[in-house]
């Protein structure tokens, strides 16, 4: 959809970068720790798929289930912090203002708390109120495959 009115103006594209440019050089070696990170969790995953899968049916379903559980509070939390710090993080970074970055961070964090805090409180006792009720069903449903 976008390249035939790109041809029409004239725009070619050419990929320009070179190994030896220490620019890129910079970029592969801060790309090395976190994908390290990266395969260390997949070695991890796949060790316990393997392990899982020796153990009685279902249980890969289950530690799949339990995955999803733990990673999201990093979505609701993390990934929102992150989309609304990060360019400014990035403008101060690249401009080696740590004063600038270190505020911003704290201040980010301090509104996550402020709008969360609030929430968090009102909504316990609920909500506690209902997982309780719920919770002779929903951790034999999640845990135990169904059996009691």
């Amino acid at each position: 959809i976008q390249v035939p009115p790109l041809c029409v103006t004239g725009f070619s594209f050419r990929l320009r970068f070179s190994l030896g440019d220490p620019q890129v050089r910079k970029a592969f070696l801060l790309s090395i720790p976190r994908t390290i990170a990266g395969v260390a969790h997949q070695v991890n995953l796949t060790i316990m798929v393997a392990f899982a899968s020796f153990l009685s049916a279902g249980t890969i379903t289950i530690f799949t289930i339990a995955e999803h559980m733990y990673y999201f509070p990093v979505g609701v939390i993390g990934v929102s912090l992150a989309t609304a710090a990060f360019p400014l993080l990035s403008k101060a970074g690249a401009e080696r203002d740590m004063r600038n970055f270190s505020s911003t961070l704290v201040s980010a964090l301090w509104r996550k708390a402020k709008v969360a805090t609030p929430r968090i409180l009102e909504r316990a006792i609920p909500t506690t109120a209902v997982t309780t009720s719920i919770s002779m069903t929903v951790i034999p449903f999640l845990l135990l495959k169904g059996r009691r």
